[in-house]
């Protein structure tokens, strides 16, 4: 049995490295990361992700 890799997986292991030079700029990116994650779910909930074939 082969476990789902979206649901048992860590997006920090996904998500290619990045330097940060500041905190503010971590937040910057994790507000921007969050907003996407946020607008995919929207469009999950809203039934207008376009299907892959």
């Amino acid at each position: 049995y082969r476990m789902p890799v979206v649901v048992h997986s860590s997006p920090g292991l996904v998500l290619p490295r990045r330097t940060f030079s500041d905190q503010k700029d971590q937040i910057r990116f994790a507000a921007k990361l969050i907003a996407g994650v946020l607008d995919f779910k929207t469009m999950i909930d809203n039934e207008t992700l376009p299907v892959e074939y």
